[in-house]
């Protein structure tokens, strides 16, 4: 797979929107409970973002591992109840994505040049942050069910969609109110969630967005 690394940030972005649009459409649409390609989907959304990361050949291989490590456990996990091959797949889809958010940090401060792949880097990075505490307030509920109070009874452990709508709300502080954090864990986790949110919009991207303003205006 031949990726421009000018524009590495625009196949992490198509592979993140991906995962948090297209996924829970599917969920609503799939009538054979028995099956469910979610676990599929989220692999495969991995292998375009894995392409996308910038970073030496170490930090390609383990990503692709982490990958591989992913599609092989959630494949073995299939109609099947919870057990160790979604918790591997849980642990792998986690790490993948904390390397990601590394990567990407690391390339958005690399050089003071400020381009259109820059900001849409520093869009990348606000989403994984939410993908992120996804998955840690998955694994949470999954060690503690009586972390979060107004979680669906159908939810399943280790699910996905639910926690991606309770971080991405959280993460906006927008805060509806319908799934609340109740243990001291859960409520750490979500005020650090707020807090890092609020502090990326408004240093980081509020920063990278007037830089390459000014740097336009210097051009012109």
């Amino acid at each position: 797979m031949i990726v421009n690394r000018e524009y590495n940030f625009v196949y992490l972005l198509v592979a993140i929107l991906l995962l948090i649009v297209v996924s829970p459409v599917i969920d609503y649409f799939w009538r054979w409970p028995e099956f469910r390609p979610q676990g599929l989907f989220f692999a495969a959304t991995l292998l375009v973002a894995v392409f996308s990361i910038q970073g030496s050949r170490i930090v390609l291989v383990t990503g692709a591992c982490l990958v591989l490590i992913t599609l092989i456990s959630v494949g073995l996990a299939l109609g099947k109840p919870v057990g160790l091959w979604d918790y591997l797949s849980f642990t792998s889809f986690l790490l993948f994505f904390v390397l990601t958010l590394w990567i990407s940090v690391l390339q958005l401060f690399r050089t003071f040049r400020i381009s259109v792949n820059k900001l849409v880097g520093a869009i990348c990075v606000y989403l994984l942050l939410g993908v992120i505490w996804s998955l840690l307030y998955s694994g949470l509920y999954a060690l503690d069910t009586a972390a979060f109070s107004g979680v669906p009874e159908s939810i399943e452990i280790l699910g996905r969609d639910e926690w991606l709508y309770y971080s991405f709300v959280t993460l906006t502080t927008l805060g509806y109110g319908d799934i609340a954090p109740v243990s001291q864990a859960a409520r750490t986790l979500s005020f650090m969630e707020a807090i890092v949110g609020q502090f990326y919009l408004a240093i980081l991207v509020a920063g990278l967005v007037s830089a390459y303003l000014a740097q336009r205006n210097e051009k012109k």
